[in-house]
């Protein structure tokens, strides 16, 4: 092999080994559902599942184009909550709802880190930073907390495709076919119209902008229709190939509560509170939002921050400090440094909701119909997880001590440090307000606030200060140099796989099969019944006890026993009132029932 090939082998060997542990660490965080179980958590028994068992049994019958199981009748194709033109969404004909959704989850979450992965690769980073990217986007606390809400998930998968076929539109490589990357945004474009999912797809249109002008500013002076001609006409082949899916969801949205638009309360009803984002580097320092109560010790305690609700959508945010800190050491380096710290910095704004500076474009005619501004978070992990791959990749290309990266982890650990004591000392004096009522145990909640920090802060700590050791003590040769570099990069990255994994599994619980396939004792009484006309309407249950073990599953059980949500569907019942009043339901029969 000649000198030349050689890197060129290596560099292979480590992305297909990348790419290996990659899917080892998917398995491991799936591993409930590599060993026979079920995704269960929230909306994906409560909504998701129901639904595709109706859309199984329609496209049994042929066309899915109408649902008489939901209030005495409604469009099932026009909705794109059900996303019936999505081919993947084809199989529930054939497998059951939960098999078919749990799995189709798993897969979506694998393709959206793989194409992380190439996208980080492409963008020049080595295998330890383009191995940070994918792991964050896949086991970031966002991410796995969307597991809960198909649109979002599988959505969400697709955006760095997107951005990896734009990227390689904007800086095209000789030896590369242009139709290759064209098919590859026309199909981005394609899945994400079908999906149905606003917030990913604006989020993805806000980050192609942006590369767009960054691409114009760079190819200056040439003309800007020619510039941006190679990326928009991809874009629009993928908006000609949806155009049954989204003439059939324009034609419907008039008729529904949502094309009827929001309050400005309403649209902005989960916004991101800007002291929740303490989560996002101390896991669970508010307690544990997935049991949705608070009985003095367990369950979610700061419900000032999401008083109307009482629990926050998303059970989880946490990526960590060392990912935070990565981040903006990458923030410093590497081409178009505006363009990620850029986009990140606008789709936080934007989930701030009524809390930020965006809050009166919730109140404009088409932004009054995009509920809840935190799923803006969904879409801005990606360009946080490329800002911590880039500060991976940051640290192995310091060979030797000099530059800003050993700087940039000193300072990251010194902030980092005052973090954590300003949580200890300040966080427990603010329980009151953050709870929106007096606590009467706080010892139980101080506990949990000293855990969530040590637990966030103290591994970062420790891991970016061997990092700075490692960088700046001397090494014998240049070539040990490098040598050291390349190991603590890799190390880095695999710190921050093993982190997320581990902290974050939590927020995408499984359940054994018999959660899906027994048949509540309410749903079996109605069905005995059978009274002329099969329509029922469900109510909230009461007084149901929560435990904290396994998360969710008490209480899951509790509301599948209540036939809460849309779950009746799912056990061959017809609902005569939808539970979601605000969601895509006809207008006058919502009237109706209200």
């Amino acid at each position: 092999m000649s000198p030349v090939a050689r890197p060129e082998a290596r560099q292979r060997l480590s992305t297909r080994a990348g790419l290996f542990l990659l899917a080892v660490l998917t398995l491991v965080f799936f591993r409930g559902v590599v060993f026979g179980e079920r995704l269960f958590t929230v909306d994906f028994h409560l909504t998701f599942q129901p639904l595709r068992e109706v859309l199984g049994r329609a496209l049994s019958d042929g066309f899915p184009g109408w649902n008489p199981h939901l209030s005495n009748g409604v469009p099932l194709a026009a909705n794109p909550l059900n996303a019936a033109f999505y081919p993947l969404n084809w199989i529930f004909r054939a497998v059951p709802a939960a098999t078919g959704l749990t799995w189709l989850t798993l897969l979506h979450v694998l393709f959206g880190a793989v194409g992380a992965f190439r996208l980080a690769r492409r963008q020049g980073q080595f295998t330890p930073g383009a191995f940070t990217t994918a792991t964050v986007v896949a086991f970031g606390g966002v991410a796995a907390s969307a597991t809960a809400y198909s649109n979002l998930c599988w959505s969400a998968s697709w955006l760095p495709w997107l951005l990896l076929g734009l990227d390689r539109l904007s800086r095209p490589e000789p030896d590369e076919r242009p139709w290759r990357s064209q098919l590859l945004v026309a199909g981005s474009v394609l899945a994400l119209s079908l999906l149905g999912e606003p917030f990913v797809l604006l989020g993805g249109a806000l980050g192609g902008g942006l590369l767009l002008l960054e691409t114009a500013a760079r190819e200056r002076p040439r003309p800007a229709w020619r510039t941006a001609l190679p990326f928009l006409w991809p874009v629009a082949l993928g908006l000609v190939l949806a155009l049954p899916a989204l003439l059939a969801y324009l034609d419907y949205a008039p008729h529904s509560v949502r094309g009827a638009g929001f309050t400005h309360e309403g649209v902005t009803l989960w916004s991101a509170h800007p002291a929740a984002f303490v989560d996002i580097a101390l896991p669970g320092v508010y307690g544990e939002p997935a049991l949705q109560s608070f009985d003095g010790a367990t369950g979610y305690w700061a419900r000032a921050l999401v008083a109307d609700k009482g629990y926050p959508l998303f059970a989880g945010t946490y990526v960590g400090g060392l990912v935070l800190a990565l981040a903006v050491i990458g923030a410093a380096t590497g081409r178009g440094r505006w363009l990620l710290p850029t986009w990140l910095g606008l789709l936080a704004l934007l989930a701030l909701g009524r809390f930020g500076p965006f809050t009166w474009l919730y109140g404009m005619p088409g932004l009054d119909a995009l509920r809840y501004p935190v799923k803006w978070l969904v879409p801005a992990l990606l360009p946080l997880a490329l800002l911590a791959g880039r500060g991976v990749d940051r640290v192995e290309r310091t060979a030797v001590p000099t530059g800003r990266a050993p700087l940039a982890i000193a300072l990251g650990v010194t902030i980092l440090v005052i973090a954590g004591v300003s949580m200890v000392v300040q966080l427990p004096a603010a329980l009151d307000a953050l709870a929106g009522e007096a606590i009467a145990e706080r010892a139980p909640v101080r506990a949990a606030v000293l855990r969530a920090t040590l637990r966030g802060l103290v591994p970062s700590i420790v891991a970016l200060t061997l990092v700075y050791f490692a960088l700046v003590r001397p090494a014998p040769s240049p070539r040990a140099a490098r040598h050291r570099a390349q190991w603590t990069a890799a190390l880095l990255a695999l710190l921050v796989g093993v982190d997320l994994v581990q902290a974050n599994a939590r927020l995408a619980p499984t359940v054994g099969p018999g959660f899906y396939r027994d048949v509540p004792a309410l749903a079996d009484a109605i069905v005995e019944d059978r009274p002329p006309v099969q329509r029922i309407a469900v109510a909230r249950p009461r007084g149901v006890n929560f435990v904290r073990d396994p998360i969710y599953a008490e209480q899951a059980r509790g509301q599948r026993e209540a036939l809460v949500g849309y779950t009746a569907l799912a056990y061959g019942l017809d609902l005569a009132f939808g539970p979601d009043t605000e969601a895509l339901h006809p207008l006058r029969y919502t009237q109706l029932q209200v």
